[in-house]
Protein backbone atom coordinates (compact mmCIF):
# COMPACT_ATOMS: atom_id res chain seq x y z
CA UNK A 1 0.00 0.00 0.00
CA UNK A 2 2.87 2.52 0.35
CA UNK A 3 3.79 2.49 -3.01
CA UNK A 4 0.15 2.91 -4.28
CA UNK A 5 0.58 6.04 -1.76
CA UNK A 6 3.71 7.15 -3.04
CA UNK A 7 2.42 6.38 -6.83
CA UNK A 8 -0.99 8.60 -6.29
CA UNK A 9 1.46 11.05 -4.70
CA UNK A 10 4.06 11.37 -7.44
CA UNK A 11 1.20 11.36 -9.81
CA UNK A 12 -0.78 14.39 -7.91
CA UNK A 13 2.39 16.78 -7.36
CA UNK A 14 3.74 15.76 -11.17
CA UNK A 15 0.20 16.79 -12.60
CA UNK A 16 0.57 20.34 -10.59
CA UNK A 17 4.74 20.51 -11.44
CA UNK A 18 3.45 20.22 -15.06
CA UNK A 19 0.62 22.84 -14.45
CA UNK A 20 2.89 25.52 -13.13
CA UNK A 21 5.03 24.48 -16.10
CA UNK A 22 2.76 24.35 -19.00
CA UNK A 23 1.60 27.73 -18.06
CA UNK A 24 5.08 29.72 -18.49
CA UNK A 25 5.01 30.17 -22.09
CA UNK A 26 8.70 30.68 -22.76
CA UNK A 27 9.39 27.13 -21.40
CA UNK A 28 6.09 26.00 -23.50
CA UNK A 29 7.36 26.77 -26.23
CA UNK A 30 11.33 25.60 -25.84
CA UNK A 31 10.47 22.72 -24.23
CA UNK A 32 7.84 19.32 -24.48
CA UNK A 33 6.18 19.70 -21.16
CA UNK A 34 4.80 16.54 -21.30
CA UNK A 35 8.12 15.03 -21.49
CA UNK A 36 9.04 17.25 -18.37
CA UNK A 37 5.65 15.86 -16.78
CA UNK A 38 6.65 12.28 -17.12
CA UNK A 39 10.57 12.53 -16.23
CA UNK A 40 8.77 14.67 -12.89
CA UNK A 41 6.66 11.75 -12.42
CA UNK A 42 9.12 8.93 -12.58
CA UNK A 43 11.33 10.87 -10.47
CA UNK A 44 9.29 11.48 -8.02
CA UNK A 45 7.80 8.06 -7.89
CA UNK A 46 11.55 6.52 -7.92
CA UNK A 47 12.65 9.07 -5.01
CA UNK A 48 9.84 8.78 -3.25
CA UNK A 49 9.42 4.64 -3.14
CA UNK A 50 13.30 4.70 -2.17
CA UNK A 51 12.33 6.46 0.75
CA UNK A 52 9.20 4.80 1.28
CA UNK A 53 10.79 1.50 1.37
CA UNK A 54 13.82 2.17 3.93
CA UNK A 55 11.22 3.63 6.00
CA UNK A 56 12.93 7.66 5.76
CA UNK A 57 9.51 8.84 5.40
CA UNK A 58 5.71 7.81 6.07
CA UNK A 59 2.98 8.73 3.58
CA UNK A 60 -0.11 8.81 5.92
CA UNK A 61 -3.54 9.48 4.70
CA UNK A 62 -3.45 13.11 5.85
CA UNK A 63 -0.47 13.78 4.18
CA UNK A 64 -2.02 12.02 1.09
CA UNK A 65 -4.98 14.73 1.86
CA UNK A 66 -2.67 18.14 2.40
CA UNK A 67 -0.97 17.11 -1.09
CA UNK A 68 -3.60 16.77 -3.00
CA UNK A 69 -5.63 19.68 -1.69
CA UNK A 70 -2.57 21.87 -2.14
CA UNK A 71 -2.29 20.46 -5.49
CA UNK A 72 -6.04 21.19 -6.12
CA UNK A 73 -5.91 24.66 -5.15
CA UNK A 74 -2.37 26.04 -7.16
CA UNK A 75 -3.91 24.56 -10.05
CA UNK A 76 -7.14 26.42 -9.93
CA UNK A 77 -5.61 29.25 -8.58
CA UNK A 78 -3.19 29.36 -12.01
CA UNK A 79 -5.76 27.67 -14.63
CA UNK A 80 -9.49 28.06 -13.09
CA UNK A 81 -11.88 25.67 -14.25
CA UNK A 82 -12.13 25.91 -17.99
CA UNK A 83 -8.82 25.44 -18.74
CA UNK A 84 -8.40 22.82 -16.25
CA UNK A 85 -10.49 20.96 -18.99
CA UNK A 86 -7.31 21.19 -21.37
CA UNK A 87 -4.12 22.00 -20.11
CA UNK A 88 -3.63 18.82 -18.26
CA UNK A 89 -4.56 16.26 -21.12
CA UNK A 90 -2.38 18.55 -23.57
CA UNK A 91 0.32 17.94 -22.20
CA UNK A 92 0.14 14.77 -21.08
CA UNK A 93 -0.91 14.03 -25.04
CA UNK A 94 2.35 15.99 -26.10
CA UNK A 95 4.41 13.67 -23.42
CA UNK A 96 2.73 10.30 -24.77
CA UNK A 97 3.51 11.95 -28.83
CA UNK A 98 -0.31 10.81 -29.36
CA UNK A 99 -1.88 14.19 -31.16
CA UNK A 100 -4.85 11.43 -31.98
CA UNK A 101 -6.16 11.27 -28.08
CA UNK A 102 -8.75 13.28 -27.30
CA UNK A 103 -8.90 15.38 -24.57
CA UNK A 104 -12.11 13.80 -23.39
CA UNK A 105 -10.15 10.26 -22.91
CA UNK A 106 -7.52 11.75 -21.59
CA UNK A 107 -8.80 13.38 -18.66
CA UNK A 108 -11.89 10.71 -18.04
CA UNK A 109 -8.84 8.45 -17.78
CA UNK A 110 -6.68 10.64 -15.46
CA UNK A 111 -9.95 10.95 -13.49
CA UNK A 112 -10.46 7.49 -13.05
CA UNK A 113 -7.17 6.82 -12.02
CA UNK A 114 -6.93 9.46 -9.74
CA UNK A 115 -10.45 8.88 -7.98
CA UNK A 116 -9.55 5.04 -7.86
CA UNK A 117 -6.17 5.49 -6.22
CA UNK A 118 -7.87 7.97 -3.68
CA UNK A 119 -10.75 5.43 -2.98
CA UNK A 120 -7.95 2.36 -2.50
CA UNK A 121 -5.63 4.03 -0.11
CA UNK A 122 -8.88 5.82 1.69
CA UNK A 123 -10.31 2.14 1.98
CA UNK A 124 -6.95 0.57 3.25
CA UNK A 125 -6.56 3.19 5.66
CA UNK A 126 -10.17 3.00 6.72
CA UNK A 127 -9.60 -0.51 7.32
CA UNK A 128 -5.95 -0.54 8.91
CA UNK A 129 -7.87 1.51 11.68
CA UNK A 130 -6.06 4.74 10.45
CA UNK A 131 -9.15 6.84 12.15
CA UNK A 132 -9.09 4.99 15.31
CA UNK A 133 -7.95 6.37 18.93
Amino acid sequence: MKIVKCFYNSLVLSLAIGVILFNNVWLQMRVNIGTIFFAVFFLLLVIGSIFVIKKKINLHYFVTITITIISILVVFMILGFTRLQVVPAAFIREGLHLPSLSFQLINYTLIFILAALFLVISFADIRSGIFKK
